[in-house]
């Protein structure tokens, strides 16, 4: 996958994201939904604070170097999404959806940097990719996991809260 097309299907999902969480509207977004405690604005701070890792990591690429430690790079990632829903669980959803815009905005700026010989080529790449994923990982693998793939995760959950909630 080439840049230009990483980007307009990261766009294209975050599209459909963004329609979802308009169709549920900022006043249920602290509702609970099934099957735990989380919100949907902890899921939206949830999926920013991997999409805001992965800009870090992009940009950390261009001046050779590793991003630094991140909460999101912990092995268990029950611990980790345990920690960063603590984190976000206080905050205001303007706040959250304000963030979620400026870091989705910041990846595709992230991604705009990269070469495109780098997003699909792991032997140019596994300095960075190795300490995270297998260093055999496209890079534009773990930028769709970490972001427009992580929204599929999601969205199910979400559709069917909205589906009970109509």
């Amino acid at each position: 996958m080439n840049r230009s097309e990483l980007i307009a299907q990261l766009r294209s999902q975050r599209q459909v994201w963004n329609l979802l969480l308009l169709e549920a509207g900022e006043d249920r977004m602290q509702e609970p939904l099934p099957g735990g405690d989380w919100t949907l604005k902890d899921i939206v701070a949830h999926v920013s604070a991997y999409e805001d890792w992965l800009a870090a990591w992009l940009e950390a690429s261009r001046r050779g170097e590793l991003p630094g430690q991140s909460v999101t790079t912990m092995p268990d990632q029950d611990a980790r999404n345990a920690i960063i829903h603590r984190q976000n669980r206080i905050r205001l959803v303007e706040d959250v959806l304000a963030e979620a815009g400026w870091v989705f905005d910041r990846l595709v700026k992230a991604i705009f940097a990269l070469p495109d010989a780098e997003l699909d080529n792991p032997a140019l790449t596994a300095w960075y990719v190795g300490p995270y994923w297998d260093e055999t990982t496209p890079v534009w693998r773990a930028v769709a996991g970490d972001s427009f793939e992580h929204y599929q995760e999601h969205i199910p959950q979400i559709r069917r809260w909205l589906d009970e909630k109509s």
